[in-house]
C-alpha cells in the first residue's frame, strides 16, 4: 500500500492506471484493462462488466474509499513562496477519527488523523483515505 500512496503523491493528475491499482487494493475483481466484474442486477447468478471507478478523477468516487466513521475536510491551500513569485496552490484532504473510551465521553477519546496533498481534490482524498486504511 505504501508504494501506491507514493505513486499517488507523485502523480501530477488523475490516472486510470492508478484507479486500477486502487481497485485491486480495495478488492475489486479486475477484468481487462479498466473493467470490473460485479453480480448482475436483474439476475444475480449472471455477471456484469462495468468500468472501474474514477477514484483519482472524481471526488464522488474518491469518497467511497473513506473508511467508516472518519470525518473528512478538503481545502485548497497556497504553498509558501518567495517574494515576487506567484503562489502555488495544492489541494489538501484531512481526515479525523475519534475513538471513544468505555464511558463514551469526549474527554477520554483518542484522535487519529490522516492527510494528503495533491494537485487535485480527488487525488488528495485518495491519498488521505489510503493512509487512513493503513492505520
Amino acid at each position: 500500500m505504501t508504494d501506491l500512496i507514493t505513486q499517488l503523491e507523485a502523480a501530477p493528475e488523475g490516472s486510470r492506471e492508478l484507479d486500477v491499482e486502487i481497485g485491486r487494493l480495495v478488492g475489486l475483481k479486475i477484468h481487462g484493462e479498466f473493467w470490473q466484474i460485479v453480480p448482475g442486477v436483474m439476475e444475480p447468478d449472471h455477471k456484469a462488466v462495468i468500468p472501474i471507478p474514477f477514484y483519482t478523477y472524481s471526488i464522488d468516487c474518491a469518497l467511497t474509499l473513506v473508511p467508516e466513521d472518519w470525518i473528512v475536510s478538503i481545502s485548497k491551500r497556497a504553498d509558501t513562496h518567495w517574494v515576487g513569485e506567484p503562489y502555488k496552490y495544492h489541494w489538501y484532504a484531512h481526515m479525523d477519527l475519534y475513538e471513544h473510551n468505555e464511558e463514551n465521553s469526549l474527554s477520554g477519546c483518542e484522535r487519529i488523523t490522516s492527510s494528503g496533498a495533491a494537485p487535485s481534490p480527488a487525488l488528495a482524498l485518495c491519498i488521505a483515505s489510503l493512509k487512513a486504511r493503513a492505520k
